[in-house]
């Protein structure tokens, strides 16, 4: 194995499993809505502590295995279509968790109304992860 499959296994380990994690949570979400409301604030506190970790370490991971592998490919380069959408998925991607799922999660414990948020935000970055991963396998204009 070389350099080049060593960090692209890393880095698919790592969006898979940011985009799995995110999907778990989109559906522990759906669930916590037909929970008490102690229960759903209970989850909801769980899955802060988890944002507030783990998607940011397999973002960070999936990021920093991508760049280098375009420093280490032949052929490919950051002008590449492919690569420029993969890379503005991930920061919206990272944005979307880092401030507006965090912030909707912090204000669904504090209100329960403001819960429907947190399930909104949680499949918008479920839906940008499935956009950057089909990028990525179908590399337009690559």
């Amino acid at each position: 194995m070389d350099s080049y499959e060593l960090l692209k296994t890393i880095h698919v380990l790592a969006i898979a499993a940011w985009f799995g994690g995110g999907l778990v949570q989109g559906l522990v979400g759906e669930r916590a809505r037909r929970r008490s409301r102690e229960e759903r604030r209970a989850i909801l506190e769980e899955s802060l502590w988890a944002g507030g970790r783990f998607y940011p370490a397999a973002a960070a991971v999936a990021l920093v295995t991508g760049i280098l592998m375009v420093v280490d490919h032949p052929t490919y380069g950051f002008a590449d279509p492919w690569i420029t959408i993969a890379m503005t998925g991930w920061l919206l991607a990272s944005l979307n968790g880092g401030l507006l799922v965090g912030r909707a999660v912090k204000a669904a414990i504090a209100d329960d109304a403001a819960f429907p948020r947190v399930l909104v935000f949680t499949r918008l970055d479920s839906l940008l992860l499935a956009l950057i991963v089909a990028d990525m396998v179908i590399k337009p204009g690559g």
